[in-house]
Order: structure tokens, then C-alpha cells, then sequence
């Protein structure tokens, strides 16, 4: 089973329709899916996750809660 991050050329068109600086939103979504993929991995250690993916866990605290408050709810 492959379980690699994959970005596809939509993920691309979208940032580039946006009108942001596509560079800065392409790097901020796929930070935002290391961190997701991180926490999930080593269950939300935060420290764990930061040294997995070579993050402060300081810095990966501040972007998990930035993104707990930015993430739409799961629908079950």
C-alpha cells in the first residue's frame, strides 16, 4: 500500500485561481497535510509528529490549532 502525499494539478488550478501568491498557498496546504498526516501517525503526540516530519513542536502546536480552527467538522 502506498501511502504517499499526493498533489494533483486541480489542487494547483485552484491555488492559481484564487489570486493569492500561488507559491505561498501550495507550501501552506502541503505543510497543513504534513501536519494532519503526522498527528494521525503518532496519534497526537505533537512531539512525536514534529520530529517526524522535522518541525519545532512548538511551531507545529501553533499550525495544528491555526488549522483545528480553519478545518471544516468531519461529518459522520
Amino acid at each position: 500500500m502506498n501511502n504517499s502525499i499526493v498533489l494533483r494539478e486541480s489542487d494547483i488550478d485552484k491555488a492559481i485561481l484564487s489570486g493569492v501568491n500561488v507559491t505561498k498557498s501550495l507550501v501552506q496546504h502541503l505543510e497543513n497535510v504534513l501536519i494532519e498526516k503526522a498527528l494521525i501517525k503518532t496519534k497526537g503526540n505533537q512531539r512525536a509528529a514534529a520530529e517526524l516530519i522535522g518541525m519545532s513542536r512548538t511551531k507545529l502546536g501553533q499550525r495544528a490549532r491555526v488549522l483545528a480552527k480553519t478545518r471544516k467538522p468531519c461529518e459522520v
